[in-house]
């Protein structure tokens, strides 16, 4: 790691190597030791030490620059390769303002690929922290808590249960279970919400369907009905004409027969009538004629006897008239002068009563108000007395009438100003409200229009490097197509060569044959070798050409050829050594016994090589020609090949062209980002102006509204001062207006009672009175009575007299009149014989034809009319139906149904899919949290006994446990807890410092061991802060026992790869460390005289 600038550390950039499986960095107090962990953390997840980047960058003061370049550095190894990550920062001061500004420049990270390559990846088009987690392999809590731990938080793992609950839940990453958890459930709302929508609506489009069917149906039959009521209409039609025509006829005939019988009927009426006007004259006929009895009547008539009892008659019933009435009249008033006397009855006890009544109440009175006298004098006085209390109750409300008029006036001048104040808070309110408005939708505009702005800057970096790379790739294609061109040129030159000189080949053959056995033999397994590897590179190629079976027939008979060469050539080199032995020392080479002279020749003769090099001439032969038969088949195979890649290249110098055209697009695209971006600049520099004014603007309101809030305070207080004072006179003056009031109501009731009785008095006095006249009336209407009555009595009287004097002359009249009414009737009946109505039909047989055709003719018009209305109400329900069955729910109401049950189903099993997945997902998630917690607690049981080297202690581990109030699958508490003779003991605040500090490191291993798997490393910032000197040496062994454990062949639990960093400026524990690990050196820290930092690195030897 490499750091200039960074703290203490000035210009002189100074670097720290981290070494396998101890680093140590030691140096005094103060020397920026705990530097290099918050560069380890800065560089690779991007945390800063407190202080921010201003407090992180090396001061510019003490540089006396003015613009200081930090640089953080780190080069490390995983899968990828060698790995650069860098990190750079300035550090300026303003030229007015003199104030420090820090800035973070543009971050790099470079892979070095095992194949040379490197990889650039910058902060400007990636996320430059999650691409460090992504080559590091772990979380940024780990990182954090784990691996480049700060020294005061080393021993988190004893730290406050709710401190270490929030540690193993970022570690844990529980934030993004929780975020998936919301975000299924949020989609199972949304979908239940959609399921609820197309529920809902199914049951329409059901019905909308079944409506569409049904007025499918109703068509159908209104059509029928249609055609069946124009069939009867017309029938009906016809029916009705022929029963029209018969009427007319019928008609004639009536008329006819109602005339005549009409005449007949009048004749007939008249003799009934006369008839029965005879019938009821009970007189016996006139003997004579009709001339004597006129006579008689006549004489009647004459008489002035007849005169005078008619006019008496009269006389006497207008008399008698006159009397009924008189009686009446009488009768009615004596009644009412009876009940008027028996009120008055009635009336002389209530007289009594009230004289009681007044005597007492005047009596009261003089008690009660000390009123002397009676009757008249007492109403009098008390009279006076009243009016002085209304006069006193009338100045009283004068009084108060004044002060309430002018406590009304700083009551209504008080609510003036309250009004207008709260009119004037209303109006800043509002201004207040609409200026937050304003400020908000500028500020959502601004946004917008700086993620707009932002998305810009990133479409255009994402073009450029899109372009970028393009290019790079283009101009690397056109270095290997280039390259590949002059290889497949050359190739093709040397092939041509080859083809123009295949004679020579076979010279040169022949020459390599005359070469000597070793460079022979080296000369061919070069040579196979090589073929081979020509072979290789086109096998692939070859097996798809003409020709492939036959190369490889020759190419296995080439390997034959030469392996039975090698044979014989070999056999030839041994026998030649035999030979050569044999003739030196007479010993058999196999036995190595002796031979004598005849056995040696014999097995000279045995080991003669001339057959031999006879056969191996041969063999070479052989294997000349197949080689010659092989390269021609090998030298057109190629050039297959060569004339194959060329097509290829050319088709990939045509790609190329088209990589131009779409990178001249792809510069068109950026000219027209960077328009809109210029644009949009302008746009957000406007909408920050007018954001700033808003503001400033709201923030003057709000001064405003908070005076006028200050004074609507004052102003409420002084109305209320106001009220309390109102209310105070107008309590005093309600009660001694009550207590007047009280006086003059009881003295008003006092008076009135006595009024009252004393009226009650006179009217009794007066009823009494009239008693008397009452009594004497009524004796002059009752001999009234009496009178009348005897007047009517002779009155009928009378009537009865005059009645018999006049029978006689009307007896002489009936007679008359029966003789003229039974002429009358015989003149009738010839009259009525005259007529001849027995020769007609009868008007009743006509009536009864012409009903009977009415009402086929009613009926038939009724029916007509009713099926012409019937037959508009169907068109009209039709043309209804018609407009229904067009609209857009009818048209598609069936694939309207049948789409929404689909979405339906799928709605329904998306969210039974998304619940399985949630509940698959909630037990994985505890499924993991389980099996990592073991994990943990495994290794933990594996290294306390390994590294703790008291007894006292048999083991920790980290219990957790379900939060309470809460869902127990998704939060837990922790705790560290040390096994103590089999029981569990809560560790924090039981434990000693060494315990401590061992327990965190253990945690923190195996945290790392199990959740960075992929960086297996341990910083520890400090490790015997706050120990005693004779538990430092303790802390050593521990770690030493620590490195053992890990790099001992035995350990089963964790990794033996652990890089261990140890940052200290204890003495006693480096000295401890170099002499049982054994570093190759020690990073050493100091300070020179002007407090810069320097990083040295020291030997063994040298510490």
């Amino acid at each position: 790691m490499r750091l200039q600038n960074i703290r203490s550390i000035g210009e002189e950039s100074q670097t720290i190597d981290f070494i396998k499986p101890l680093t140590i960095i030691q140096g005094p107090n103060g020397t920026g030791k705990t530097t290099a962990v918050e560069a380890l953390n800065f560089v690779t997840s991007g945390t800063l030490p407190p202080g921010k980047l201003p407090g992180f960058v090396h001061s510019q003061r003490l540089s006396k620059k003015k613009k200081v370049d930090a640089l953080v550095q780190l080069e490390f190894v995983n899968f990828h390769g060698v790995c650069t990550a860098t990190k750079r920062m300035t550090g300026s001061l303003g030229p007015k303002t003199n104030k420090i500004t820090t800035k973070s420049e543009e971050f790099t990270l470079a892979v070095r690929k095992p194949n040379g390559e490197v990889g650039m990846v910058s902060s400007k088009v990636a996320d430059f922290n999650r691409e460090m987690l992504n080559h590091f392999g772990v979380t940024a809590a780990v990182l954090n808590y784990v691996i480049f731990c700060h020294q005061e938080e080393s021993t988190w793992p004893l730290s406050e249960p709710k401190e270490l609950k929030l540690r193993f839940d970022a570690i844990f990453e529980v934030s993004k279970y929780v975020k998936a958890m919301e975000g299924l459930k949020d989609t199972i709302k949304e979908l239940q919400a959609e399921l609820l929508v197309v529920t809902t609506e199914i049951p329409y489009l059901d019905q909308a369907n079944k409506d569409r069917a049904q007025l499918v149906l109703s068509r159908e039959e209104t059509n029928n009905q249609l055609t069946r009521f124009r069939k009867d209409i017309k029938d009906d039609s016809k029916e009705l004409r022929e029963v029209e025509d018969e009427l007319k006829k019928n008609r004639k005939d009536t008329e006819e027969v109602t005339k005549m019988e009409n005449q007949a009927a009048l004749i007939s009426n008249e003799i009934k009538n006369v008839q029965e006007s005879l019938q009821g004259l009970k007189v016996d006929p006139f003997p004579g004629t009709k001339e004597e009895l006129q006579c008689r009547i006549d004489q009647s008539l004459r008489s002035s006897q007849m005169t005078d009892i008619t006019a008496k008659r009269e006389k006497t019933k207008e008399t008698e008239l006159r009397l009924y009435a008189d009686l009446a009249l009488f009768n009615s008033e004596a009644e009412q002068i009876q009940a008027a006397l028996n009120t008055a009855e009635a009336n002389e006890m209530m007289l009594n009563n009230y004289k009681t009544e007044c005597d007492d109440l005047v009596k009261q009175g003089q008690e009660k108000y000390g009123i002397q006298g009676d009757g008249a004098h007492f109403i009098a006085f008390f009279t006076s007395t009243l009016k002085s209390l209304e006069s006193d109750l009338k100045n009283l409300d004068n009084l108060r009438s004044g002060d309430r008029q002018q406590d009304g006036l700083d009551l209504n001048e008080a609510r003036r100003l309250s009004h207008e104040n709260q009119i004037m808070h209303t109006v800043k309110s509002r201004e207040e409200d609409n200026l937050i408005i304003s400020v908000q939708k500028t500020e959502k505009s601004l946004k917008e229009v700086t993620e707009k702005l932002d998305q810009l800057y990133s479409n255009k970096n994402h073009l450029k490097v899109r372009l970028n790379k393009m290019i790079q790739r283009e101009r690397v294609d056109l270095a290997l197509v280039s390259n590949q061109l002059s290889g497949l040129q050359n190739e093709a030159n040397v092939l041509t060569d080859l083809s123009s000189h295949e004679i020579n080949i076979d010279d040169l053959i022949d020459g390599v044959e005359g070469l000597s056995v070793d460079h022979e033999q080296a000369f061919e397994k070069l040579s196979v070798r090589f073929l081979a590897n020509r072979l290789r590179k086109n096998v692939n190629l070859s097996e798809k050409r003409d020709g492939v079976e036959e190369l490889k027939r020759v190419q296995t008979e080439v390997v034959d050829l030469k392996k039975e060469l090698n044979e014989l050539e070999g056999t030839e080199v041994i026998y030649r050594k035999w030979a050569a032995s044999l003739d030196e020392t007479g010993d058999c080479p196999l036995c190595e016994k002796k031979c004598n002279e005849k056995d040696g020749h014999k097995m000279k003769d045995k080991l003669s090589v001339v057959n031999l090099n006879e056969e191996i001439m041969k063999i070479k032969s052989k294997l000349a020609e197949a080689q010659k038969k092989e390269m021609n088949l090998i030298f057109h195979q190629r050039v297959r090949y060569v004339n194959d890649e060329i097509k290829m290249v050319r088709e990939k110098i045509e790609k190329e062209s088209e990589v131009s055209r779409m990178e001249a697009d792809l510069n068109r695209q950026i000219e027209n980002v960077e328009k809109i971006i210029f644009q949009t600049e302008g746009s957000k520099s406007k909408f920050e102006a007018d954001l700033a004014e808003k503001k400033s603007a709201l923030a003057s309101v709000q001064v405003e509204l908070e005076q006028i809030r200050g004074r609507r305070e004052q102003l409420k207080a002084n109305l209320e001062k106001c009220k309390k004072k109102v209310e105070d006179t107008e309590v005093r003056n309600r009660t001694e207006r009550n207590e007047l009031s009280s006086q003059i109501t009881e003295r008003k009731s006092f008076l009135d009672s006595l009024t009252r009785i004393h009226q009650k008095l006179a009217n009794q006095r007066n009823l009494s009175v009239n008693k008397e006249e009452s009594e004497r009336r009524k004796i002059e209407l009752n001999e009234k009575i009496e009178a009348t009555r005897r007047e009517i009595n002779n009155c009928t009287i009378t009537l009865a007299n005059c009645d018999n004097e006049e029978s006689q002359h009307r007896i002489l009249e009936l007679q008359m009149r029966i003789m003229n009414g039974q002429e009358k009737i015989v003149g009738l009946k010839a009259q009525l014989a005259s007529l001849g109505i027995k020769q007609k039909p009868s008007l009743q047989e006509l009536n009864e034809k012409a009903t009977s055709l009415n009402k086929r003719a009613l009926i038939l018009r009724n029916q007509i009319s009713q099926k012409e209305g019937g037959l508009s109400e169907l068109q009209k329900k039709l043309k209804e139906i018609d407009i229904k069955l067009k609209q857009d729910s009818m048209v598609n109401a069936k694939v309207k149904l049948h789409e929404r049950v689909i979405e339906k189903m799928v709605l329904q099993a998306g969210i039974e899919d998304i619940n399985k997945f949630r509940n698959v997902l909630d037990e994985s998630i505890i499924a993991f949290h389980h099996g990592k917690m073991e994990e943990i607690n495994a290794i933990l049981f594996d290294l306390w006994p390994k590294v703790y080297q008291g007894t006292d202690v048999e083991t920790i581990r980290i219990k957790s446990q379900p939060a309470s109030g809460t869902d127990k699958r998704k939060s837990y508490d922790y705790s560290v807890v040390m096994v103590v003779e089999q029981e569990e003991i809560e560790m924090r605040g039981r434990c000693s410092a060494g315990q401590k500090m061992l327990a965190s490191i253990l945690i923190r291993i195996a945290l790392a061991d199990v959740f960075g798997m992929n960086c297996p490393i341990l910083t520890l910032d400090e490790p015997t802060t706050n120990l005693d000197s004779s538990k430092i040496e303790n802390m050593g062994s521990m770690l030493k026992d620590l490195l053992d454990v890990f790099n001992s062949g035995d350990n089963f639990t964790c990794r033996s790869d652990l890089q261990l960093i140890v940052i200290t400026h204890d003495d006693r524990l480096v000295q401890y460390l170099v002499q049982t690990c054994r570093p190759d050196f020690i990073q050493v820290l100091s300070k020179d005289e002007l407090g810069m930092t320097h990083i040295s690195k020291k030997t063994s030897l040298d510490s």
